[in-house]
């Protein structure tokens, strides 16, 4: 008799629990509730993630750059919105470059306590595509990478004719004269003449291509006054 009025009990408490839940969810008391409780979670871990780094950006000012050149490259720790954030220790980064040999070097970057970003500098040693990439010592923030294209280093072409003469505007701008040019082509050869807007005859450069080799001179054309003129192509062939 004792158990079952025991038992009669615990079923009458769970008849109440759940007529109380029912109506307090017909009340909306928990339907609006619950909602605010789960968007203060949302909005404090919200608020942690935005102080943790996910990962890790390179830039460089351009990704074409000579041989022979140095350039500033900056890393960039991220959260998840890409906002920089700081580093609560100091982070030894790791930078990989993958040179156009095939060979690849490793140097350490620090990002300091407190701080967001951190910079190296990048020598353009060998022409061709280089890799560069970035990982911080934490594995769980995204390690980035870019890619550099350093062009060949040449030796200074000096131009064969330079024409500082101004065109006359009645607007007084300051503009440069117009030149044309006329191109003959005949096999393996090429001439082209230059001329002004008088029809002036400027310098004149012949090209021509034997076994392969390029080879061209230049001919002095008219003595403009405001036009220099040189006669060597021997460097536009290297």
């Amino acid at each position: 008799m004792f158990s079952k009025c025991i038992a009669t009990k615990g079923r009458f408490q769970k008849v109440i629990s759940a007529a109380l839940f029912g109506a307090l969810c017909a009340s909306g008391v928990l339907g609006n509730q619950l909602p605010r409780q789960a968007q203060s979670q949302i909005d404090q871990q919200a608020a942690i993630l935005a102080t943790r780094p996910s990962k890790v950006s390179l830039t460089i000012a351009a990704q074409e750059i000579n041989q022979g050149t140095k350039s500033p490259v900056q890393i960039t720790l991220l959260n998840a919105e890409n906002e920089p954030v700081a580093a609560r220790a100091d982070w030894q980064c790791e930078v990989t470059l993958g040179l156009p040999s095939g060979k690849s070097t490793l140097q350490k970057v620090l990002i300091k306590k407190g701080e967001s970003t951190a910079q190296f500098e990048f020598s353009a040693d060998q022409a061709g595509v280089t890799s560069i990439s970035v990982r911080t010592p934490v594995s769980s923030v995204r390690p980035d990478n870019i890619t550099v294209f350093v062009r060949p280093k040449r030796p200074e072409r000096p131009l064969v004719a330079c024409d500082n003469r101004q065109y006359p505007s009645e607007e007084n701008i300051t503009v440069g004269s117009n030149r044309f040019a006329n191109l003959t082509f005949k096999v393996n050869q090429v001439a082209i003449e230059y001329r002004d807007l008088k029809n002036n005859l400027l310098p004149t450069e012949n090209w021509q291509v034997s076994s392969g080799n390029l080879s061209g001179n230049a001919t002095p054309g008219s003595q403009v006054p405001g036009l220099t003129q040189h006669q060597s192509l021997a460097l536009a062939t290297r």
